[in-house]
Parts: structure tokens; sequence; C-alpha cells
């Protein structure tokens, strides 16, 4: 005998479901992504994939790096999660922006051909990463934090004074996030 708060419970499901389509079919990222968990959570990993994408697409940068997580751990794709990643990672994802760190770093970096100088780790978090190597006019690119591997691509012909400190401006990148940071928050790795 079927018990009645199951068939109710599969009413509010379609319901729900029928709600999120609609809602994504208009244009709300935050009901595709709610469409993309439910398929993920029924191992339905290519509706997954297709709902986090148009959820990413319409701005929810959190449904990038879910992307990029189908893409990475049930595609075995990491070129494509990689791109997911860089996405989140320039519109402040500091989760995507570490992951792709992660996999640019050690065993990754010759599968994706990155001409890497030397590594470097943060000291600290939320350090900012600028456009160019200067303290009065710059841009705010993104952040790193003391979790991330940073590759350094180049060192600066300019220098910055800081509370009366001289230190040298490097070239990083971490994931696709390249900018600008001093030495007084990056250790280079001997």
């Amino acid at each position: 005998m079927r018990d009645a708060s199951m068939d109710n419970d599969s009413t509010k499901t379609k319901t729900r479901r029928e709600k999120f389509t609609k809602g994504c079919e208009a244009g709300h990222p935050n009901c595709c992504m709610r469409l993309a968990f439910q398929e993920k959570y029924l191992n339905n990993f290519e509706a997954a994939k297709k709902y986090f994408k148009l959820a990413c697409g319409k701005g929810d940068f959190d449904s990038c790096r879910h992307l990029g997580n189908v893409l990475l751990n049930e595609e075995k794709n990491p070129q494509g999660a990689i791109e997911s990643f860089q996405i989140g990672c320039k519109k402040g994802d500091n989760i995507s922006c570490s992951t792709i760190s992660t996999l640019t770093s050690s065993s990754y970096k010759a599968d994706f051909g990155i001409e890497i100088r030397e590594e470097a780790v943060a000291i600290g978090d939320h350090i900012i990463i600028r456009d160019q190597p200067s303290l009065k006019k710059w841009k705010h690119l993104g952040y790193i934090n003391k979790t991330m591997v940073i590759n350094v691509l180049e060192k600066g012909k300019s220098e910055a004074e800081v509370e009366g400190k001289i230190y040298t401006w490097y070239k990083v990148k971490i994931g696709g996030l390249e900018g600008w940071c001093t030495d007084h928050f990056l250790r280079l790795k001997q």
C-alpha cells in the first residue's frame, strides 16, 4: 500500500520543478541553479551541466563554480572546468580562483602549457590584485589568499614604498586572474 505522504511529496517536487523551469526560461539564474541541483541530485549530470551553464551565463557565478565541478569530477574535463572556474574567478569568486590555482599547479601545469617562472604564496588573505604596478592609479581585478598557489610571471621594473619600506612589484597569475602585487604580500618559493 502506498503512503499518501509520498504522493504529496512527489506533487510538491513536481510543482517546484515546474516553477523553477518557468523561472529559468524567464531568465532568473537562481531558478536555473535550483534545477541544476535537482538534476545533480538525481545523477543526471548532462541536465545539471545545462542548467548550471544557463545560470552562469545569466550572472550566477556560484553556478560557474558548480559547472566547473561537474565538468571536472563527472566528465573528467579539466580544461572545460578551468574555463568555467575562470568566469567565476574573474567575477570575484575566490573559491573558483583557488580551484584554478590548484588545477594549474604541479602535475597540471604541463597539461595546460602554462609557462611559470616561479611560484609564490600570499602572506595573508584578501590581498588585492591590480591591473598595473601602481599605488596611485590602478583598477581592482580580484583577490588572492594564502591558500592559493600563485604563479609569478615577471618582476616589475618599478618599486612601491609602503610605510617607509621599498617593495618590488610582481606580475602574478592565479588561474584566470592576472595582475600585479608587491612582495610585501608575497613569499617567493625557493
